[in-house]
């Protein structure tokens, strides 16, 4: 170089060098850039290593120069997209990768690239198509079958989901993060066993990282097994201690003290305006975490305030709930599943009386009905199961017009059969406890006309009150607004009404949550003879059975009954408007 200070494509050769060896070359580039005005290539390379570090206004600079020289630059576009995402301006995003697919139509990055953007707008279904173009141009690159994945898995596609996952894994077996994400989603499903060996492997290949120490210790916190959740959280604060992953984890271990200052300024700082290194998602828990600090704290107002910061920015990512959709959904329920239509004798139906389904509002006591059923000896509880979420969203024309053809039903029957058999093979009865379930039970019913419903209810404010304040995923829409929240309620309402005038009464019960830890026994003894069973003091011990729990009530179910739940709004009452409604708080 001391021989040809000025020559530009020596320059240029040697940062385009450096670069592929992975050293810094940006030195020498924005020499070659100086020496080379007019060169679209180096200015290109500039953008690429600027973005490489993180300088994404002056990876733009860089890459919009580029193209000043040479417009149909395809790469070019597709950088200036990505570095335009990374500044969050989505639409000039989109604009760019667009340009970039108009010049090359089988461009299979700008494909992937556009994809991710629209998951960043929520628009999942544009995403997946955008992966799958991606896909088939070339289906050998290991991180857009993982991204794919991570679409599924938000639009609630959990099968599609895993295998994405799975193909990701087979291209690039050491890919920890496709390890993480599938263990999460698995452990989300209940498939323990599965999802431990996929946080194993993580660790095998990268012993350091947080999120499959996190997610050891969620699947700890799901057993109930609290001391061993903290050791694996201790462990990866030892390697990252501020790891939000890790750090959002604590408060679901046990209750928070005054004690916990220092957790609470560690996340505090994490979650300063003015630091922006959490993600929006590590963001989203964070806050909800703070939340939960405030909460068992008594400290009534910031955990609200926290809660609505939380809700805020999952409102950003998922977009207001779709009211006259839902509204739409339950009154073509109504009147398509009258008693007659209900009570239908179908074939292709499956008699089996396996199934018993616990549905309500989340927060509403289904974790606590499902703990003490499965306390019996010849009941196992399966946890929130989204196999008819799926199936309904799958056959939603047919379920509107309730013309169920015997096929249909049968291999649905089966379908479940099967799921439940995975849970247990030896149990008379198997309970799914998805409260949401509540849409579809007349899907529900017409596959197996013998399942016992149970409606678990719980007052309407303390109900509400609670999901505004927990860290629900993003498919609750209606959660992160008090008044969205309040509008659902009187949905779900109007249904319940519905589906009790409708369903026979010995398949039919409704336990009132109040109730129900007013007298434990009763009511015990009540739900256990109702699904048809002998009555086994086991179930009064409930907060002994040993099961995963992977909801966000798993700490409760370990404890006894307990009564500190019951009017808990009145603490919060003056940031709760639009939920003190007459018509949701009467009789009450």
């Amino acid at each position: 170089m001391d021989q040809y200070p000025d020559s530009g494509i020596i320059w240029k050769a040697l940062g385009t060098s450096l670069q592929l060896q992975g050293k810094d070359g940006l030195s020498a580039i924005e020499k070659a850039a100086k020496l080379l005005p007019d060169d679209a290539e180096t200015h290109y390379n500039l953008g690429i290593a600027l973005k490489t570090l993180g300088r994404f206004d002056e990876a733009v600079t860089s890459f919009r120069r580029a193209l000043m020289i040479k417009p149909d630059y395809f790469k070019a576009h597709c950088n200036l997209g990505e570095s335009l995402r990374r500044l969050g301006r989505f639409d000039a995003a989109i604009a760019s990768h667009c340009r970039a697919l108009e010049i090359k139509p089988d461009y299979a990055e700008a494909h992937n690239n556009l994809g991710i953007v629209l998951k960043d707008l929520r628009r999942l279904n544009e995403a997946v198509a955008s992966y799958c173009r991606a896909l088939e141009i070339n289906p050998d690159v290991a991180e857009v079958w993982f991204n794919l994945g991570n679409a599924l898995k938000e639009l609630g596609k959990f099968d599609d989901a895993i295998a994405s996952y799975y193909r990701a894994l087979a291209i690039k077996p050491e890919y920890e993060e496709a390890h993480c994400n599938l263990g999460d989603l698995l452990r989300e499903l209940g498939k323990t066993d599965e999802a431990i060996k996929c946080f194993n492997n993580a660790l095998l290949l990268a012993p350091e990282s947080v999120n499959a120490h996190a997610g050891m210790a969620r699947i700890d916190i799901n057993l109930g097994q609290f001391e061993e959740a903290q050791v694996k959280i201790s462990r990866g604060l030892e390697i990252q201690p501020d790891s939000p992953a890790l750090l959002s984890t604590i408060p679901l271990l046990r209750k928070m003290t005054l004690a916990d200052t220092e957790w609470l300024n560690k996340v505090l700082d994490l979650s300063a305006p003015d630091n922006s290194v959490l993600s929006e998602q590590e963001a989203i828990s964070v806050q909800f975490g703070i939340c939960k600090y405030y909460d068992d704290t008594k400290q009534y107002d910031l955990a609200f305030a926290a809660a609505r910061q939380g809700n805020m920015l999952k409102r950003k990512r998922t977009g207001a709930f779709d009211r006259a959709g839902f509204s739409q959904l339950v009154d073509t329920v109504i009147a398509t599943y009258t008693a007659d239509v209900t009570n239908q004798r179908r074939d292709g139906a499956s008699l089996s009386q396996r199934p018993v389904l616990v549905v309500g509002m989340p927060r509403s006591g289904t974790s606590l009905i499902e703990q003490i059923i499965a306390s019996h000896p010849e009941a196992t509880g399966a946890g929130e199961l989204y196999f008819w979420n799926e199936h309904a969203n799958a056959n939603l024309a047919v379920i509107k017009s309730a013309k169920y053809e015997p096929a249909l039903l049968a291999k649905i029957a089966t379908a479940y059969e099967q799921l439940l058999q995975h849970y247990s093979a030896e149990s008379i009865r198997v309970v799914d406890k998805m409260p949401q379930n509540f849409i579809w039970l007349g899907l529900i019913t017409a596959v197996f006309p013998q399942a016992r419903i149970i409606h678990s209810m719980r007052n309407p404010v303390d109900t509400c009150l609670s999901i505004h304040l927990h860290n629900f995923n993003l498919s609750h829409t209606y959660a992160t607004d008090l008044d969205d929240l309040a509008f659902y309620y009187r949905e779900y309402l109007r249904l319940m009404q519905h589906w009790r005038t409708v369903l026979p009464a010995d398949r039919f019960l409704e336990v009132p949550y109040e109730a129900l830890i007013d007298d434990q026994s009763a009511w015990s003894q009540r739900m256990i003879e109702f699904v048809g069973l002998a009555w086994d003091e086991r179930c009064l011990d409930f907060h002994k059975t040993e099961r995963s729990v992977g909801t966000s009530s798993n700490w409760q179910v370990r404890q006894k009954i307990y009564t500190t739940s019951k009017a808990r709004w009145r603490n919060y009452e003056k940031h709760l408007g639009p939920l003190l409604a007459d018509d949701l708080v009467a009789g009450f």
